[in-house]
């Protein structure tokens, strides 16, 4: 089993590590992602230009399953959406003055727009340029 380490770094080069789960323990993958590391290995694959990318999920079974992951977090999207366009806001604060005991001097308030905001791509995807990198050391 691999685990997949992505080092995004401005005005240089992405790289994708490739880690073998035997030796990649969370204590392991956790200082790679809160500290700085020189990688000593093998470059396995190289994207140089901006039009060219990877999909991470390209080895997987996830790789097979593209419309089914992305309609699948669409779809709980426009749940989330449904149910917290639903709710009345007015009508909450209402019953819990009313539960409290408390007599509602403010009276109701407006309903506020919900929005989303940023999405961000649902396939886990690298834009190049960049590189593949198959550790043999990795140093602190």
């Amino acid at each position: 089993m691999k685990s997949l380490v992505v080092v995004i770094r401005e005005d240089e080069p992405s790289v994708v590590l490739s880690l073998d789960k035997r030796f990649a323990s969370g204590r392991v993958l956790e200082l790679l992602h809160t500290s700085k590391f020189t990688v000593v290995g093998k470059v396995t694959e190289v994207w140089p230009t901006d039009e060219d990318g990877v999909n991470l999920y390209r080895r997987s079974v996830m790789s097979l399953l593209p419309g089914l992951t992305q309609m699948s977090s669409w779809g709980l999207m426009a749940l989330l959406a449904g149910l917290g366009s639903g709710i009345d806001v007015n009508e909450l604060r209402a019953s819990a003055f009313a539960a409290a005991g408390i007599e509602d001097t403010d009276g109701p308030t407006e309903q506020d727009e919900i929005q989303l905001g940023d999405v961000t791509p649902l396939l886990p995807m690298v834009s190049g340029p960049a590189v593949q990198i198959l550790p043999l050391a990795i140093c602190a």
